[in-house]
C-alpha cells in the first residue's frame, strides 16, 4: 500500500502511466474512495498519471452496510472518461485519455459478524455463527463486485475502439 513513509511521497517512479505517456497516450485514476486514502492524492502524480477522480467528485454513489462505496459507481466513471477521451480525440491526438486505472472499494473489511444485507448464505460447513455472518457478508459483496465487473464488460464489448481489460484484487 501506498502510505506516508514511502518514497513515492516525494520521488517521482517509474510506471506504466510513465512508459505510456512517452508514446503519447494519457493516463487516469478512479478511486471510489476519498483522494486522501493512502495519500494517493499525493502518491498518483509521482506515477505519472495525469488525474484523478475519487469519491468526492462522484454523484449518487451508494454505500454498503460498512460505509465503503458500492462499486458499480465506477462503470459509470469509467464509461464518462471514455467518452472525454473520444470527444478529445477529435480535436487533438494529445489529449486523449488511453489508460484508466480504477481501484475498487466495495470488499473491504471489516466484515460485520450479523448483516442485514447480505443476500447469500452459508448452509454448511461453518458453524461459528459469527464466522458464517462475515463470509456471508462477504460473498455477497463479492457477487455485487461480478455485477458490476459485468455490466462494465458489456458496455466495453459495444466500445468501437478497441479496448483491453486487465483486472486483479486483494481482497
Amino acid at each position: 500500500c501506498f502510505n506516508a513513509e514511502t518514497i513515492l511521497q516525494e520521488t517521482p517512479c517509474e510506471s506504466i502511466a510513465y512508459d505510456l505517456k512517452k508514446l503519447g497516450l494519457a493516463s487516469h485514476v478512479i478511486h471510489n474512495n476519498t483522494a486522501t486514502f493512502y495519500d494517493r492524492n499525493i502518491v498518483f502524480p509521482k506515477l505519472g498519471f495525469d488525474s484523478f477522480t475519487t469519491l468526492e467528485y462522484m454523484n449518487h454513489v451508494e454505500t454498503n452496510e460498512i460505509g465503503w462505496a458500492k462499486d458499480k459507481i465506477l462503470t459509470k466513471e469509467i464509461v464518462r472518461l471514455l467518452i472525454i477521451g473520444e470527444r478529445k480525440k477529435k480535436t487533438t491526438v494529445t489529449l486523449k485519455r488511453d489508460l484508466i486505472y480504477t481501484i475498487s472499494v466495495q470488499p473491504h473489511g471489516a466484515y460485520p459478524e450479523e448483516s442485514e444485507t447480505a443476500d447469500i448464505k452459508v448452509l454448511s460447513g461453518i458453524e461459528d455463527p459469527a464466522l458464517r455472518g462475515q463470509m456471508e457478508y462477504y460473498a455477497t459483496q463479492i457477487h455485487e463486485v461480478d455485477e458490476f465487473l459485468r455490466t462494465l464488460t458489456d458496455v466495453l464489448t459495444t466500445w468501437e475502439e478497441p479496448t483491453v481489460l486487465v483486472l486483479y484484487g486483494d481482497h
